[in-house]
C-alpha cells in the first residue's frame, strides 16, 4: 500500500526566504521548554505538535552533533536548490544524508509538513475506507516505510492510529532507506516518542508494544537486499511508498514496483 504526498514547500523562494526560514536557537528555545520532550500544555492541534515536536529534535540534534545554525542554512539552500530540479526522477547531484548537516536541513524544511500530509493522508483513508480494517484489527501489526529516512511518515501514521489502536497489542515498524545516516534520525525519533513527544503519535506507546528496525538498502538495487528486507516485506501488514517513487529515475521505477509487488503479495 503506498501514499503519495507533495511538498509544502514550492522550493522556489529566494536565498533570503531561505535564510529567513530558519529560526534561532534562541527562537526554538523561547518555544519549547527545554527540559521536557513532551508539549506541556497538549495543544490539540496536529500541525502545532508536530512543529514544536521537530523543533525540539532538531535542536537536541544539533547540540548533539555540534551542528551550527549557519550549518543547517547552508544545508537547506542544497536541498531546496536541487529539489527544485528533479527531473524524471533524477537530481542533479545527489543528496548526501550521510552527512549530518543535510539531515537537520530536511529536518526543518521538511519533516512538519510531511509528516502532517501523511497524518491527513492516513485519517481519510481510515474515516473514508475500510482497506485498513483488516490489518487494525490484528494483535501484532508489522509496518514497513520505504524510502522513510527519519521516520516522518511513522509519526504521521501513528498520529492518525491513534484512537483506531484498541486491538494492537505490538507494532513493528521497519524503516528502510539507502542512507544509513538517518539511523541516528530515527533512532532519536523513537525515543523521544517512547518518552511522550508529539501527543498523539507517542501516546500510542503508551498502550501498544512498538519495535522499531531501520535497514540501510537502495530500493533500485533490488539484488542486495538483505534476507532481513526481504523477510520484512514478506511479513507486512501495511507499506508505506511516500515519495521515494519520485527519487527513482523513471527507468527504474517500473521495475522497482515489480519486484516489490511478487514479494510482498
Amino acid at each position: 500500500m503506498s501514499f503519495c504526498s507533495s511538498s509544502c514547500s514550492s522550493d522556489t523562494d529566494s536565498e533570503s526566504d531561505n535564510r529567513r526560514g530558519l529560526v534561532s536557537l534562541e527562537d526554538y528555545t523561547s518555544s519549547v521548554d527545554s527540559g521536557s520532550d513532551s508539549e506541556e500544555e497538549k495543544p490539540e492541534d496536529d500541525g502545532m505538535v508536530m512543529l514544536l515536536f521537530y523543533e525540539r529534535l532538531l535542536i537536541d540534534l544539533m547540540e548533539k552533533y555540534s551542528v551550527e545554525d549557519i550549518d543547517v542554512r547552508l544545508s537547506i539552500q542544497h536541498l531546496t536548490t536541487n529539489y527544485r530540479q528533479v527531473c524524471n526522477g533524477r537530481l542533479p547531484s545527489e543528496i548526501d544524508y550521510n552527512n549530518t548537516r543535510h539531515c537537520l536541513g530536511y529536518l526543518h524544511r521538511y519533516a512538519a509538513c510531511h509528516t502532517f500530509l501523511v497524518s491527513e493522508a492516513v485519517s481519510a483513508i481510515l474515516n473514508e475506507s475500510d482497506v485498513l480494517t483488516s490489518p487494525l484489527s490484528k494483535q501484532t501489526l508489522n509496518v514497513v516505510f520505504l524510502g522513510g529516512g527519519p521516520g516522518n511518515d511513522f509519526v504521521g501514521f501513528l498520529t492518525a492510529l491513534h484512537g483506531k489502536h484498541e486491538a494492537i497489542c505490538a507494532l513493528d515498524v521497519t524503516v528502510v532507506d539507502k542512507m544509513s545516516g538517518w539511523e541516528n534520525v530515527f533512532n532519536e525519533t523513537v525515543l523521544k516518542l517512547r518518552r511522550g513527544a508529539c501527543c498523539k503519535a507517542g501516546y500510542v506507546f503508551d498502550d501498544v508494544n512498538v519495535s522499531s528496525t531501520f535497514i540501510t538498502a537502495d530500493l533500485k538495487e533490488t539484488g542486495g537486499w538483505s534476507d532481513e528486507m526481504e523477510t520484512k516485506l514478506r511479513n507486512a501488514d501495511i507499506v508505506f511508498l511516500v515519495k521515494a517513487l519520485s527519487h527513482i529515475p523513471n527507468e527504474d521505477k517500473k521495475d522497482v514496483l515489480q519486484v516489490l509487488i511478487y514479494i510482498i503479495c
